[in-house]
């Protein structure tokens, strides 16, 4: 899956990129572009109708309705998808990408799931329509995505919607290859899938479905085909426990294949196996779960050859055992301590799932599934709620971080009595590397290895520490509790007998008849019997009780649970009950034995003989006690005279004695039988009693004769409780007394599992098929219990169960039920044919609907649906009418819709077909008919179906020319048929197709070659087209042979190229397209000579040769004179400000070009590329007074010019008047040209501080002046330059100005490179390099102005890298608000990448001085913006 998902995305992701995105919004029209959501569409169907394969198509947050169409039977309506058009859902309208949409709880079940998307975008049919709400026409050819969306409320039960699959996914019916991703799917129904069908490669992820149902199968998805896949998907509470009939959740079509991994089901219900998941043999469930459901018990059902790896269901989900790594859970979500806490037993595993009925889903930490799943290839990245999965992942579409849970169980091998040891038994669901024993109170038990000691009665808790083998899994610790139950003893009271008037009272005494005490641990008090006896006849028997009999030490008392059986005091009388003396108080009560002492008490006179004395004067009583004389010992059985005396509170008077016949009673041995359990028609188990009331010291050896329990119950004794019996046992000074206990004989369980059936109503109920479970039962001929119903014939479920025929039986199994279903009426429907024109309202039908059972009619009413045009008349092909029957009684009949075919009279018609004619091998024309004979009816159609007679199954192909029948009938295949039907009698006159000879053309192509080398190779080709645009398919007229032939070559040099001997078949007609063969003239390298002019010379004519090396043989030379081509790209006007011009003529190296390749000789042609260089002499310009007289005079004159460099020679050179020598500079630069030099003489005119001034007429205007375009401008002295401003400009970075003994009182700007030498100034602004020698800057500026140097940047006037500021031995004479430099960038700068000010900007002013006056700012700048970002820029003054 993986790979076919990669190479989805990749193909998609091609797509994506490639294709438009529409936009739809509930605020949009579809009368807009749809290519942004300001110009959305309103519809989700008009986008689908103008998007193409490789769109997309994005829909905001609400909701969207197809459109609707008149149905036979209901309204319908359906989004036609389109292979390779995706639908993605969840926008708001403002995103830009899709990325930008994000997630919410939005059912509010407490966690985000990949499918909430804030903006929900629902896709849903209106009321009262049917149909597919996404309906995959065809198979997608291409991946095709749909993501985002809500699909709800589809209902597929028919054709109604127009559908090539009825009654198939509610939701959406898809079909090859798309995707579908992050949707919802609610409310949908269908008869197959109620949400979906997908067929084929359709691959499902990270969405859900809810609350969907369907008739048959796939309550929420059908499969189908070969390919498809879900993956990550929440399938909860799908499918009906009374409709649907296998597949709530998931059904898989025979023959599907595919795969299902990491899916949750619950809630999803079925009445048949499969209730929750129906898997075909081809299909795979993988780390899945299926839990919860509804319906039929058996919520999986598998194919063979399905595979079920890793996956959950509920403890007899699935029949068999399950693949490896399966999980059988409870149906309880939890143990008592909630999700969060392991409590799984290895017999009882939990899903814990968060919050099931709230929807949560997630693991708890507590839960069985974590870790249990198996990680694949299609393992999903995340989880159903965005969470990276672990490595080794959970079971279903959520997973956890919590380390896989392992479940313990520990047990005692045994019940565990106070002092005994039992050993502890541990069982883990998997196996455990370590595990770790301890106790949490030591005080109550003791714990060695695994075996377990009590140390005191109550309870113990053991501490379970273990390590699972595998990492994966989770250490735990786990708690167990078990009981310590109180050690049982025996003591039996020995019984006594006793004659008062023979002996005291004897001692009470006791024995220990069953059990046994720890070392070191004895019983220890006394035994008591009644305080006051008395004889009643020869003997009196008074009980003997335990007292205060208890176990030492103390600490260990309530350690044993005492079983005492009392004793038995038998006192005898003797006659000599009177007080002895009887001379110091009246008697008032005799004293007598009140108790019965039996076997094994202790004599007790004061609990055991009451008696009162009173005062012989005053009649009151004496308070006293009486005591034995024996006190304190305990006598065998008999009677005894025993003598007593009683002892007056008050000291001071005298006692009384007397003697008492007391009779020592058996003592009572009690026989306590275990009671016994048994199921009927089981052996007895065996008889066992405990004896308990020995008299203290004595035990079991004092039975002589051991009894004998019996019962008097067989083996085919029934149901009851038998009491156990007892005969014989002889114990001396004890009664055997048995305890009452009984054997009960339970009712043999008996576990039948009976399927569940359906039957129709009326038929009688089918047989009911069961089994026994129970283990070696056999029931011979007649079973103990009988199969039965719930009563009623109703349609719907009844409970099927087994009813005991027998009371000795107690019979149980699972539930099944028998489904009633509704009966489909026979019937017989007879439709009147209609004539054309006639309405439906005239239809007539003749129905009868009968029970198919007892053949009787079926009272209820049969009309036509609703919704039919009853009034209009039909013209139409035989169509199924609707009707609808209702039963009158519908708990018994299904309601029946049926179709009847409405038959329409034909009407005749004839037919002529047109003749066609076409060439052979041309595609066959369209054939064409019209109405010969009859009339089509106003409104109708009639489509034709037409062909040749002739089969074309045998014939060759193509057809060879000829003349063949074209014939035809009506076309019933149309759909819908547009009402050919009416027309069935339709008779049709042949036509006749005329194959002619197909023209092919030979063209031959056009050739060209040089003057002097051999001809090419001639090449053609054959084309159905003149023109040659229809090539013949290759290869298919290489079979014929032919040759070329030329004709004479021109003096132009031109020939024509034609075939010979080419012979095509019968099937063509040829005709020869000529090629044209050209033979061109040869190529020549003209060679340039050296041309030089001076300035403002003429360009001489100039002659170029050939290279000998290039000429053929027997040509020795060519050569051609002419006037070369000089035009410069930079040949135009310049002018600045509308004041100066500058002639064109440009000094320097120029590119010159031959006028015409003509070299004279028709067999070759110069090489017009080739091009040679004029050289233009640099000019140099004079400015002087003189030069307006001179001029008159016609005179020349000489100047020795200083160059740039001090060192060198001066140049002398000749100006003359009106061409290089003129009176004033505005004429000057008037004339000046690229590279040439202006040279200013001293001037006349005003003077100043003892130099000449240049007057208004030059330079002092009121505007910038600017020399441009590479011009040096060099002033000798001593002229002083006073206008406001020059401007000294160049564009070229290799122009300069060199000044010397100059004085500016203005400021000189916009110069690449400035030097000067004993020259005055009063500012410098936009100078990019500077060298200045023994210069004087006079600056005064009131109001704080920039300063001398000013802006010393590059701008982009002159864009240059490295600039530099160099003064030697120069003196700044500052002023008012003055300031030495400035810096200020330009505002028309943008190069900033260029520049490294702290590297490019060196100012060297070291050998300067500075005269202020104050309040001069005397540092560096202040005033620097740094407008385009330079933050570094800084200067030093060293």
């Amino acid at each position: 899956m993986n790979r076919r998902l990669f190479l989805f995305l990749c193909v998609y992701a091609v797509i994506s990129l490639r294709g438009a995105v529409w936009h739809v919004s509930t605020t949009g029209s579809d009368d807009r572009s749809g290519l942004s959501w300001r110009h959305s569409f309103r519809s989700v169907g008009h986008a689908l109708e103008v998007a193409s394969p490789g769109d997309e198509i994005w829909i905001a947050a609400g909701c969207y309705e197809p459109a609707v169409s008149s149905g036979v039977i209901m309204p319908s309506g359906s989004f036609r998808l389109k292979s390779g058009v995706s639908l993605r859902g969840g926008f708001f309208g403002d995103e830009r990408d899709e990325s930008e949409r994000r997630l919410i709880d939005r059912d509010g079940n407490g966690v985000v799931e990949e499918w909430e998307y804030a903006g929900e975008t629902i896709l849903r049919l209106p009321s009262g329509v049917g149909g597919t709400i996404l309906d995959g026409v065809e198979a997608a050819s291409i991946p095709t995505l749909l993501e985002g969306l809500t699909v709800m409320d589809g209902n597929a039960f028919g054709s109604e919607g127009g559908s090539l699959h009825p009654g198939e996914g509610g939701g959406a019916h898809l079909r090859g290859a798309y995707r579908v991703s992050r949707c919802e799917f609610s409310g949908n129904s269908a008869i197959y899938g109620g949400a979906l069908w997908a067929e084929g490669g359709v691959e499902i992820e990270s969405s859900f479905f809810s609350m969907n149902t369907a008739v048959l199968s796939g309550g929420a998805v059908r499969l189908s085909g070969e390919g498809a896949s879900m993956a990550n998907c929440v399938i909860l509470d799908n499918g009906d426990s009374a409709l649907t009939s296998s597949g709530g959740g998931l059904s898989c079509a025979p023959g599907a294949s595919g795969e299902i991994l990491h899916c949750t089901f619950a809630g999803n219900s079925s009445r048949n196996a499969g209730s929750s998941v129906e898997l075909s043999s081809g299909m795979w469930m993988c780390s899945s779960v299926v839990w919860g459901g509804f319906g039929h018990p058996q919520s999986v059902l598998a194919q063979n050859g399905a595979l079920i790896d890793h996956c959950a269901t509920e403890s007899g989900g699935f029949p068999g055992v399950f693949a490896e790594g399966g999980v059988l859970l409870e149906k309880r979500n939890s143990g008592k301590g909630g999700v969060d806490v392991n409590e799984n037993h290895p017999d009882h595993l939990y899903p814990c799932f968060s919050n099931p009925s709230f929807g949560d889903f997630r693991l708890g930490d507590g839960s069985s599934l974590i870790g249990r799943g198996r990680r694949t290839e299609g393992t999903p990245r995340v989880d159903a709620a965005g969470m990276v999965r672990p490595p080794t992942p959970s079971i279903g579409a959520y997973d956890s971080h919590h380390l896989r849970n392992i479940a313990i169980d520990l047990s005692l091998s045994a019940p565990l009595y106070f002092g005994l040891t039992q050993e502890l038994l541990l069982r883990s669901s998997e196996e455990l590397a370590e595990s770790r024993l301890s106790l949490t109170d030591i005080s109550v038990a003791s714990l060695d290895g695994m075996d377990l000691t009590s140390l005191h009665a109550g309870e113990a808790e053991v501490r379970v520490e273990y390590v699972p083998a595998g990492s994966d899994a989770s250490p735990g610790l786990a708690t167990f509790r078990f009981p310590m139950r109180r050690r049982p003893i025996s003591v039996a009271a020995d019984s006594i007998e006793w004659n008062p008037g023979v002996s005291s009272f004897p001692e009470l005494t006791w024995r220990l008849t069953g059990g046994e005490l720890l070392s070191g641990h004895r019983l220890s008090g006394t035994l008591s019997t009644y305080s006051s006896m008395e004889t009643r006849g020869e003997s009196t028997c008074y009980p003997i009780t335990r007292g205060t009999l208890a176990v030492e030490p103390a600490e260990y008392s309530e350690d044993y649970e005492i079983l005492f059986q009392n004793g038995v005091l038998t006192v005898f009388s003797t006659g000599g009950g009177e007080p002895g003396g009887g001379s110091n108080y009246d008697a008032g009560e005799e004293p007598h034995v009140a108790v019965e002492i039996v076997y094994g008490d202790i004599l007790d006179g004061a609990s055991q003989i009451e008696g009162e004395f009173h005062d012989k004067e005053t009649g009151g009583t004496i308070p006293g006690t009486f005591s034995w004389t024996q006190d304190g010992e305990s006598l065998p059985c008999g009677i005894y005279e025993l003598e007593w005396t009683f002892t007056p509170e008050d000291e001071s008077l005298p006692g009384e004695t007397g003697s008492l016949a007391v009779e020592i009673r058996p003592r009572p041995l009690y026989v306590c039988p275990y009671e016994l359990y048994r199921f009927y028609r089981s052996e007895n188990p065996e008889t066992r009693y405990l004896l308990a009331n020995f008299a203290p010291g004595e035990d079991e050896a004092v039975v002589e004769e051991p009894p004998v329990l019996h019962v008097e119950a067989g083996y085919d004794s029934p149901v009851g409780r038998y009491p156990i019996l007892m005969r014989g046992g002889r114990a001396p000074n004890y009664e055997l007394v048995l305890r009452e206990a009984y054997l009960e004989v339970a009712p043999q369980p008996l576990e039948v599992a009976i399927e569940s059936a359906s039957k129709e109503y009326g038929r009688p109920d089918p047989p009911f098929s069961w089994r026994i479970l129970t283990p070696g039962f056999s029931t011979g001929s007649t079973p103990p219990f009988e199969v039965v119903r719930e009563p009623g014939e109703v349609g719907g479920k009844y409970r099927i169960y087994a009813r005991s025929l027998d009371s000795n039986y107690s019979v149980f199994g699972g539930d099944a039920y028998l489904t009633i279903g509704l009966v489909f009426p026979a019937y017989d429907i007879k439709v009147e044919p209609l004539k054309p024109l006639q309405t439906l309202r005239e239809l007539q039908v003749k129905s009868e609907f009968l029970d198919p059972y007892t053949h009787e009619r079926v009272p209820g009413s049969f009309k036509m649906k609703d919704g039919y045009d009853l009034d209009t008349p039909r013209q139409m092909i035989p169509q199924n009418i609707w009707f609808e029957f209702t039963p009158d009684d519908p708990g018994h009949y299904y309601g029946v819709k049926v179709a009847p075919w409405s038959e329409i009279v034909g009407i005749p018609l004839t037919v002529k077909i047109d003749d066609k004619t076409m060439e052979y091998g041309e595609d066959f024309p369209e054939f064409t008919w019209h109405v010969e004979k009859g009339e089509i009816l106003e409104g109708t159609e009639l489509h034709a179906s037409l062909r040749l007679k002739q089969s074309l199954e045998d014939a060759p192909s193509p057809l060879p020319p000829g003349r063949y029948r074209i014939v035809g009938s009506i076309d019933r295949d149309i759909v819908p048929a547009n009402y050919s039907y009416c027309y069935r009698h339709t008779s049709f006159k042949e036509g006749v197709l005329t194959i002619a000879k197909r023209t092919v053309f030979l063209i031959i192509e056009d050739k060209e070659y040089v003057w002097g080398e051999e001809p090419p190779e001639y090449t053609s080709y054959f084309s159905f087209a003149e023109d040659g645009s229809e090539p013949a398919p290759p290869g298919l007229f290489d079979r014929f042979d032919f040759s070329y032939q030329t004709s004479e070559m021109s003096d132009d040099g031109i020939a024509w190229i034609t075939a010979t001997g080419l012979f095509l078949d019968d099937n063509y007609q040829l005709r020869i397209v000529p090629g044209k063969l050209t033979r061109k003239p040869r190529l020549l390298t003209p060679v340039w000579p050296d041309v030089h002019i001076g300035f403002g010379d003429e360009v001489p004519s100039v002659t170029v040769t050939a290279a000998k090396e290039e000429l053929p043989e027997g040509v020795t030379s060519l050569s051609s004179t002419f006037k070369p081509v000089f035009t410069p790209e930079d040949m135009k006007r310049y002018s600045f400000y509308g004041v100066f011009g500058i002639r064109h003529e440009l000094p320097g190296d120029h590119v010159i070009s031959l006028a015409s390749d003509d070299t004279g000789d028709s067999r070759f042609r110069w090489d017009m590329s080739k091009t040679g260089v004029l050289t233009v002499g640099s000019p140099t310009i004079l400015v002087s007074p003189d030069a307006e007289q001179l001029g008159e005079q016609g005179i020349s004159v000489t100047r020795r010019l200083l160059g740039n460099d001090p060192s060198e020679e001066p140049i002398v050179e000749t100006f003359t008047p009106g061409i290089n020598f003129f009176p004033d500079v505005p004429t000057a630069l008037r004339n000046i040209h690229q590279g040439g030099t202006v040279w200013i003489d001293e001037a006349n005119g005003d003077t100043f501080d003892g130099h000449s001034v240049l007057d208004d007429v030059t330079l002092y205007l009121p505007y910038t002046f600017n020399i441009r375009r590479n011009h040096s401008f060099v002033i000798e002295k001593p002229v002083i330059v006073g206008n406001y401003a020059v401007r000294m400009g160049c564009i070229d970075p290799s122009g300069e100005v060199f000044m010397e003994g100059v004085a500016f009182y203005g400021t000189i700007w916009d110069v690449v490179e400035l030097r000067a030498e004993n020259c005055t100034f009063s500012s410098i602004a936009r100078v990019s390099r500077i060298s200045l020698k023994e210069c004087v800057f006079r600056y005064y500026s009131p109001t704080g102005a920039n300063g001398s140097l000013y802006a010393l940047v590059p701008t982009q006037t002159f864009p240059v890298t490295k600039s530099e500021v160099r003064l030697d031995n120069c003196v700044f004479k500052m002023e008012g608000y003055a300031r030495v430099l400035s810096i200020s960038l330009d505002d028309n700068f943008s190069n900033t990448d260029e520049f490294k000010y702290s590297a490019n900007w060196p100012i060297d002013m070291t050998t300067c001085t500075f005269e202020f006056k104050k309040p001069s700012v005397k540092d560096f700048d202040d005033y620097f913006y740094p407008r385009q970002g330079y933050k570094d820029f800084e200067f030093y003054l060293y």
